[in-house]
């Protein structure tokens, strides 16, 4: 007589067309989750760092780089572990010490000093894979002029020069060093302070933009399996006016910093500004083709105070941007504004912008503090968009300034749903103000948050080590952790273990030595909701 498999049993086996749309889902990489790691790492100004690999973000304290405004970072597409990160000036590898030749970049102000300066500009430093090298790297760099006065250089100074190198992620026993012949390669001089890339349609090939100075040009170079080709000229927009330029030295020259923002699809350019002189340049959008590079259509979205970095939100259908206006109705400031890019003609568009703190009775930022500002905005992996601040508002503790970011938990949302909030992180004693990495935007394309109250969010947990031989454990990041119910089902949908976590904050080991090698799926079951893991046995 056959013997029914005790695996089988009713209150064991989960349904088997679950279980085989969940191994697909796992195995064949449809999950966001494990879809792109590139930019699961962030380094960034006074040695702080994020990483986002458990989902929400934790702080990192071992990055070695003061970056100020520039930064760039690129993490292993697969896995999520760091590859590499540069200042302009310098480049670190995953071991977090200066490749061998990764010193004296174009990108530094000083680059023969013995400690060489970072790049100073907005965008001064920008990674892109090598096309059909999966261990290669361009590195391209922007050397700005804003560092030094006019009173020693002529104002022509002030525009920046870009130039690239490639890094090659073999040498250095796999930790990776710029190759020497390709070192500091010159590509353009006359330059704003703005630098991005965008993938090109084929899925394969990169566009790096630029833009010219004192001029309405951008300049666009292809990046293919051949190498960086020569570039193309899209004069657009209108020609920012040379009456404000070096009339006293500023650290923000006019019409020279400011960021170059790229859609996550590809298909719209926003460009800001940061202005010395209190003028007020209209933030601008254009449309880019991802297959041919060209840029056309400006509209102007009006005249916005230090709209200096512009971001969409991961489903392309808003922009969001500094903006220091003060608010009509009191002394605040708008501090982030944010434009709905589906409200219909160009009109509708630049009429739909409204800020997303003040008068929001939601947030925890207030709009009455004039001190209230954000530098740059990011993409997170997470679905949230990330803007580094110098907060000083209500119950604002000492040291905040360098602590304290504004986080759109929902930055796909209109208006006041969006749900932008101040919190805390701490770089114990780093600075984590300033720029933040300058990324590619196809990294987070059709990205969504998950829940809203991420640090007590079930779907953060992680499965670790993954692979396993005899154990693996559960981690909750946050503050809270849930108790669950925990399964383990092979590949054929039978429960092969199973256990009740009271005390996750524990972090039990869980035994699986006398499981046979291969995937499994790993069901932690919340009280409000099922959690799905993929677990690979060794």
């Amino acid at each position: 007589m056959r013997r029914r498999n005790p695996f089988l049993t009713t209150r064991s086996a989960m349904p088997a067309a679950k279980i085989l749309a969940w191994v697909l889902l796992l195995l064949l990489g449809s999950s966001r989750a494990w879809a792109q790691h590139e930019a699961d790492n962030w380094y960034f100004n006074e040695r702080a760092g994020f990483t986002f690999r458990a989902g929400a973000p934790q702080v990192l304290l071992d990055g070695q780089m003061t970056a100020f405004d520039a930064s760039t970072v690129l993490s292993d597409p697969a896995t999520g572990q760091l590859r590499l990160y540069s200042d302009g000036g310098r480049v670190w590898g995953r071991d977090h010490r200066v490749m061998p030749n990764g010193s004296g970049l174009w990108g530094s102000l000083f680059p023969d000093a013995p400690t060489p300066s970072p790049s100073y500009a907005t965008q001064g430093a920008l990674l892109v894979p090598v096309p059909g090298d999966a261990a290669g790297y361009y590195l391209f760099t922007l050397r700005a002029g804003k560092g030094i006065p006019p009173s020693t250089v002529p104002a022509a100074t002030y525009a920046s020069s870009l130039a690239y190198s490639q890094v090659d992620m073999r040498r250095n026993n796999g930790l990776g060093d710029v190759v020497p012949e390709t070192k500091n390669r010159r590509l353009a001089t006359g330059l704003t302070e703005k630098l991005t890339a965008v993938r090109h349609a084929n899925g394969r090939d990169y566009w790096v933009l630029c833009h010219e100075w004192l001029s309405n040009a951008f300049v666009v170079y292809p990046v293919t399996a051949a190498g960086v080709g020569p570039a193309a000229r899209y004069a657009v927009g209108p020609v920012e006016p040379a009456d404000t330029i070096a009339k006293s030295f500023s650290y923000f020259q006019d019409q020279v910093s400011g960021a170059m923002q790229a859609a996550p699809n590809g298909r719209k350019l926003a460009f800001g500004h940061v202005t010395s002189s209190g003028t007020r340049p209209p933030l601008g959008l254009f449309d880019f083709d991802p297959a041919t590079g060209a840029v056309s259509n400006y509209l102007s979205l009006g005249p916005l105070m230090d709209a200096n970095s512009p971001c969409f939100s991961p489903d392309n259908t808003k922009l969001y941007v500094p903006d220091f206006r003060r608010t009509p109705n009191g002394p605040g400031r708008n501090v982030i504004t944010q434009f709905d890019l589906q409200a219909g003609d160009g009109a509708a568009i630049a009429a739909s912008g409204q800020s997303i703190v003040a008068g929001n009775p939601a947030t925890n930022i207030s709009s009455t503090v004039l001190d209230e500002f954000v530098y740059l905005l990011q993409n997170g992996p997470d679905g949230r968009m990330y803007g580094a601040s110098g907060y000083q508002g209500p119950g604002a503790l000492p040291g905040d300034a360098a602590n304290v970011f504004y986080v759109i938990n929902r930055p796909n949302a209109r208006g006041f749903a969006c749900d932008v909030r101040a919190q805390r992180f701490d770089f114990v004693g780093r600075d984590g103000t300033g720029g933040l990495p300058n990324f590619m935007q196809h990294y987070f394309n059709g990205r969504e948050p998950a829940p809203a109250d991420t640090a007590c969010d079930p779907a953060q947990a992680t499965v670790f080590p993954n692979p396993a031989t005899a154990t693996f454990r559960v981690r909750q990041p946050g503050p809270c952790a849930l108790p669950y119910a925990l399964a383990v089902y092979d590949a054929v949908g039978r429960k092969v273990l199973g256990q009740t976590v009271a005390d996750p904050a524990r972090e039990a080991p869980v035994e699986v030595a006398g499981l046979a090698a291969g995937v499994y799926v790993v069901e932690l079951r919340f009280a409000q909701r099922t959690v799905v893991k993929k677990l690979v046995k060794l």
